[in-house]
């Protein structure tokens, strides 16, 4: 079996390929950091618009349970339900809200869903992998995290409870009410001061995450070419195709090029076939054009067929990006395709003679491409 390749040899970025693959293994960015601030910042919300009706609840609940009429003994169990009923739906509000906060922090770090990082995995509880998480580089970065995030949090609930120290120990001068909205007040400071934190370790630990899992995605140079040779074939495979498309362009060709009259190249790129017979055409007709494999195919009809064929790079691409198959060439190619149809005529009779030089129009002057130069 081969080795694995060595991570410093991992310098190419990764292949939407590669994306695909570890998102479906469960490989995405994630920040354990930023989905627990959204679960804090969740139950927050939770705190500030649904605690109260809780505590309401819960009162009521209470003062049911101490007063029971005579009817009441009847039917305990609608009695039951009929008292549970304000007391569940804060804490079905509790779930929906908690649930959105963990699904929330994996879509927005990932940008999708990954089912794959659901699957479990059992590599987690091979005990030599564990020790190598244990006593690995990594546990160095998480302990000093550990560290600083519990620092953080202490200083922040050590100033946030020391300035509301001197106000509670006054509480027991005051209402129960009083005292209750005092505590309550000061445990959403609290949370808030924390969940800011929270946000504040999330934004360090983001791009730290980002980092390394785009540092674990990136591919060596060997990994590049293996996946582009399975993409796109071996270079035998392509060969072949094209070949065989080769040899389907020439059956389908072969009717236009026993009719052509002179094939005008670019020389390897671009082919044109055009047919003029006197007194059946009134202008040279383009019968076949193609550019690369259908141009190899045009070449190869025209050899086979000893149709004339000529050299010329401008004509040919100014044919080729103007004339459909079919239909006669324009009016300003008159000249050049005139002169290179004389010297095709005639070619019997000229010994030792080359092919005439045309002049193509500068505005139908066309580079591979199609452009024509400014």
């Amino acid at each position: 079996m081969a080795d694995a390749p060595d991570p410093d040899q991992k310098t190419e970025a990764p292949s939407d390929k590669r994306r695909r693959e570890s998102a479906a293994r469960g490989e995405v960015l994630q920040s354990r950091e930023f989905g627990t601030a959204a679960v804090v910042w969740a139950g927050i919300a939770w705190l500030v618009t649904a605690a109260a009706g809780l505590v309401s609840a819960c009162l009521t609940l209470l003062r049911q349970g101490l007063v029971v009429a005579p009817q009441d003994a009847l039917d305990p169990g609608a009695v039951l339900v009929a008292a549970l009923q304000p007391v569940a739906m804060p804490f079905l509000s509790f779930a929906v809200i908690a649930t959105l906060g963990m699904v929330a922090a994996p879509l927005i770090t990932a940008h999708q869903w990954s089912p794959g990082a659901l699957t479990p995995k059992f590599s987690r509880i091979n005990p030599v992998a564990g020790l190598q998480r244990i006593f690995g580089s990594k546990i160095f970065f998480e302990v000093g995290k550990a560290a600083l995030k519990a620092a953080l949090l202490g200083w922040i609930g050590y100033a946030v409870v020391g300035a509301a120290l001197s106000g509670l120990m006054q509480l027991g001068s005051g209402s129960p009410e009083a005292a209750a909205v005092k505590i309550a007040a000061t445990l959403i400071r609290l949370l808030a001061a924390l969940g800011g934190g929270l946000i504040v370790i999330a934004a360090i630990d983001l791009p730290v995450q980002l980092s390394r899992h785009l540092t674990r995605l990136k591919m060596s140079k060997q990994e590049v070419r293996d996946e582009s040779r399975e993409s796109e074939g071996s270079p035998e495979t392509k060969a072949a195709q094209r070949s065989m498309a080769r040899r389907a362009a020439k059956r389908a060709l072969a009717p236009a090029l026993a009719e052509a009259t002179v094939v005008v190249t670019n020389p390897t790129e671009f082919a044109v076939a055009m047919r003029y017979q006197p007194g059946r055409d009134a202008a040279p007709i383009v019968v076949a054009r193609g550019r690369d494999i259908i141009a190899a195919a045009i070449r190869e009809l025209a050899e086979d067929g000893k149709v004339p064929m000529l050299r010329y790079p401008q004509l040919t691409r100014a044919i080729y990006f103007t004339t459909p198959v079919g239909q006669p060439i324009r009016d300003e190619l008159y000249a050049a395709v005139a002169a290179v149809l004389a010297f095709v005529f005639n070619l019997e009779t000229l010994v030792q003679s080359s092919p005439p030089d045309v002049e193509v129009p500068p505005e139908l002057r066309f580079d591979a491409s199609g452009r024509t130069a400014d």
